[in-house]
């Protein structure tokens, strides 16, 4: 039998402050309800604070909701509405390998086949899936674009170290020599000879960038090794880069005036932010946004830790519509790489679970004190930021394991 404190906890609910609350001033909704009063909201003017349940469990304040005018609750006009939404989103795509011209691509027979088996046995390549296409990346620069059996791609530039000046001419050799290359693999299929060159010519090309504008990739370079070290047998998967949140006008970033205050002089300025790592966290399942941080220079101004603070709350954070067309395409991927056996049967998102928001800081230092000041200056910029809340992985020099006992 219940006590009479047991019953009380039973009738709260906890809100974005970690505040516990009776259930009696909260109306619970769905993700589509939340995203139509969203919309209503913004139109009359009225704040409107959408609270995330421990659950997952979205939820209103009934006040707020009170001051909303819907025409008389018309549930005609809100189902309408809600179909509207629904049919909307479900021809959303995004992220994942839609057609049926992938249906005979790949395994033993399909022409593709050998491009994966390749993939999943070198070490140093990552693939990552896009908008009906897949890339195949090296060391952070993209190696190949696949759009089908037949079309592939890949960046010119990375002659220019071989093939000198950017003048008109030169651009055109350039095409030419990928075009014959291209052309030799759709005949060939010979997929290890042409990784073989490409790193070699990439490799050439980041020492002629280095060397000539003084330009090093970096974040490029550990976002691949976070790539390749963090696996299934790690404490995150990581199943995509450089997420650009979706430009429907339902889901880009929407600044809530209710929502925590930044530091002065941060701000967002895109409309569909785009995120460094999307990862599952391997102990629940969760779907975690990790932002990637390479030295102090890093933390501050545009693109820094508050601008993504901002980026992430003002889109698939608190947006829920904005959320599910997320999880939808993640949840995509990760059915495609399943196909590809680059990930396991049993790998799934819990979408239960809100998706959480992470900074992964990379040490410029190799000492402890060094590395000591190098992390006493990133939470002082989180707490001028406002962005407090947010979990930090620090990452040593060398090596790339996101592991929460390191945070």
């Amino acid at each position: 039998m219940e006590t009479k404190e047991q019953n009380k906890q039973w009738h709260l609910v906890r809100n974005n402050n970690g505040e516990w609350i009776s259930d009696d001033y909260a109306e619970f909704l769905t993700p589509l309800e939340v995203g139509i009063l969203q919309v209503k909201a913004a139109q009359q003017g009225i704040q409107l604070d959408v609270q995330h349940g421990a659950d997952g469990q979205l939820w209103c304040y009934k006040h707020q909701l009170e001051a909303i005018k819907i025409e008389p609750i018309n549930k005609t006009v809100m189902k309408r509405e809600l179909r509207i939404k629904k049919k909307a989103l479900s021809s959303y795509l995004g992220r994942g390998l839609h057609s049926d011209k992938w249906d005979n691509a790949f395994g033993e027979d399909g022409k593709l086949g050998g491009l994966i088996e390749m993939v999943k046995n070198d070490n140093e390549l990552v693939l990552q899936i896009r908008d009906d296409y897949f890339n195949v990346y090296y060391k952070g620069g993209n190696l190949l674009k696949v759009s089908s059996e037949n079309s592939f791609q890949f960046d010119y530039n990375y002659y220019k170290c071989e093939i000198g000046l950017d003048t008109q001419d030169q651009r055109k050799k350039r095409i030419d020599k990928r075009r014959s290359v291209l052309e030799s693999l759709k005949k060939t299929r010979d997929y290890k000879a042409f990784i073989a060159d490409m790193k070699k010519l990439m490799d050439k090309y980041w020492k002629w960038l280095e060397r000539v504008h003084n330009r090093i990739l970096h974040e490029k370079d550990t976002q691949h090794a976070l790539c390749i070290s963090n696996t299934e047998s790690t404490d995150y998967t990581i199943i995509d880069l450089e997420f650009q949140v979706s430009t429907r006008k339902d889901c880009i970033y929407h600044y809530e005036p209710s929502s925590i205050p930044r530091h002065p002089g941060i701000y967002v300025c895109e409309k569909s932010p785009r995120f460094d790592i999307i990862a599952v966290r391997n102990s629940d399942s969760r779907l975690c946004v990790i932002e990637l941080k390479n030295g102090l220079d890093a933390l501050v101004g545009k693109s820094g830790i508050g601008d993504h603070a901002d980026s992430f709350e003002g889109s698939i954070g608190k947006n829920p519509l904005a959320e599910l067309t997320f999880t939808k395409e993640m949840e995509k991927v990760v059915s495609d790489k399943k196909r590809l056996k680059l990930l396991s049967d049993d790998f799934y998102i819990d979408e239960k679970l809100p998706i959480e928001f992470i900074y992964a800081y990379a040490f410029k230092s190799e000492d402890e004190n060094g590395k000591k000041a190098e992390r006493y200056s990133f939470l002082r910029e989180q707490e001028k930021a406002c962005c407090m809340n947010y979990k930090v992985i620090y990452l040593n020099k060398g090596d790339f394991t996101l592991s929460d006992s390191n945070c």
